[in-house]
């Protein structure tokens, strides 16, 4: 907050001194005072701003930046205030356009280049905010906030090393930094490298006592150390802190359900409905009710699967299940149509985005072993459930015929994925095709590539 000057109306100048100690109502009382006779006052009209901003009034703060910059175009500072505004309000794009204009005015202003970098990582734009925030800490090589936002942007383009080097340079021009030691074992988590990660999460945790976002992480991280007990505490004490807490549920009913507690495990595992998984999905809005467990005996039922390939083939079994009594339709990945189409007591399958015939309720795929009230006595275990087709077993079976020794398949990698904790997942159920390149010195094995893509 620029000092009060000679030049000043007298009411702006008092007005600034009471501003500066946090006087606010008196402060805003003077501003308007001066309005009163100046209505074009852009100095006036630019500091009540301010002091709207800070106490919460982003609205009125753009209404009167606006009209200050109509006075006065050229106000760098103003620009940029009118661009966090904006950005309080959600207005993404224009406050996008305020800080670009602030640093047309001055190139030289480094929390300008630091915002927009914010607002560009709000657009899904993390590309253009890594130069941003890059440019500020050129300008300004210890801009703590600038090194934090570039960990954020490095960790969101895939590159976790990076973002390590990035937090702990923040780190060290503020070592009591809460956040940044959070993030910090988010990368170290990303990395694999779960026991500095911890210790992260630890630090961050003694700074910040009862944080439940880092309560949640150092939960999954002690529950990839397998200290499945430590992590159950951790989750719980979210759920104490808050009871909504759609990350903690979730993450709660994955371990409850390691430990076999599975009544209590699938309903908590409902909770990915909410938002708790990183694959984002999104419960159906069918017309038909979901199934719960009730009588379905003569009835049509739809289930229709939910996440990845894998949890298809693991659950689709409880078709057959259910398939008993109700006259059951089996939506699935257009790729599996061919092989559910093997399951026993399934009246149809249908590819995922083909009409969909008439029916009475409907149940995700996952939600199955709620429904049905699963123990570990009762999982579905007749195997083999599904089946190949005999004519294409016989014509690879003929294709194949030219290989020598034991013929092995081989599959290194899941489905890519961009959202960073998918990406850490994805690193940790994956492998190079180089890493697997000593299988060739095996003698008498074929080797056969059976992954996709």
């Amino acid at each position: 907050m620029p000092a009060a000057s000679p030049e000043r109306p007298r009411s702006v100048a008092e007005a600034l001194v009471h501003h500066q100690i946090g006087k606010f109502d008196r402060a805003a009382a003077l501003y308007l005072q001066a309005l009163e006779t100046q209505p074009n006052n852009a100095e006036a009209l630019y500091f009540l701003s301010v002091l709207r901003h800070q106490q919460g009034n982003a609205l009125e703060a753009v209404k009167l930046l606006t009209k200050a910059l109509a006075i006065e175009p050229n106000h760098a500072e103003a620009c940029y205030i009118l661009g966090v505004a904006l950005r309080g309000l959600g207005r993404l794009a224009e406050a996008e356009e305020s800080y670009r204009e602030a640093l047309r005015l001055q190139p030289a202003y480094p929390e300008a280049h630091n915002n927009l970098g914010v607002v560009l990582r709000d657009l899904g734009r993390p590309g253009e905010a890594e130069e941003c925030y890059r440019e500020a800490l050129r300008l300004r090589p210890d801009y703590l906030k600038a090194h934090y936002n570039l960990g954020g942007a490095l960790r969101g383009l895939g590159r976790p090393a990076e973002a390590e080097a990035s937090y702990r340079k923040a780190l060290r021009i503020r070592p009591d930094y809460p956040e940044a030691h959070n993030n910090l074992g988010n990368v170290l988590s990303d990395l694999g490298r779960l026991a500095e990660a911890e210790a992260s999460y630890r630090e961050a945790l003694r700074l910040q006592p009862d944080c439940p976002e880092t309560l949640n992480n150092l939960g999954g991280a002690l529950s990839d150390l397998g200290r499945t007990a430590e992590a159950l505490a951790c989750y719980e004490r979210v759920q104490a802190l808050q009871p909504d807490d759609v990350l903690a549920h979730f993450a709660r009913s994955r371990l409850l359900l390691l430990r076999g507690e599975y009544a209590e495990g699938w309903r908590e595992f409902e909770w990915r409905w909410r938002g708790g998984t990183a694959e984002k999905i999104k419960l159906r809005g069918f017309a038909a009710p979901q199934w719960h467990g009730e009588e379905v005996a003569g009835k049509t039922l739809l289930l229709h699967a939910e996440q990845g390939f894998g949890d298809t083939l693991q659950f689709c079994r409880y078709a057959s299940l259910v398939g008993a009594t109700a006259r059951v339709i089996l939506e699935v990945q257009p790729s599996l149509v061919r092989l559910c189409s093997s399951l026993a007591g399934v009246f149809q399958v249908i590819a995922r985005g083909e009409p969909l015939p008439a029916f009475d309720m409907h149940c995700p795929l996952m939600s199955l072993p709620l429904a049905v009230g699963t123990t570990l006595e009762t999982i579905p275990s007749d195997t083999p459930y599904l089946a190949a087709d005999p004519v294409l077993i016989a014509g690879w079976r003929e294709r194949l015929s030219c290989l020598d020794g034991l013929r092995v398949g081989l599959v290194w990698a899941g489905s890519l994925r961009l959202e960073p904790e998918l990406i850490a997942i994805d690193r940790r159920r994956s492998i190079t095709f180089a890493t697997m390149a000593p299988l060739g010195d095996v003698s008498g094995v074929s080797f056969i590539s059976l992954q996709k893509g």
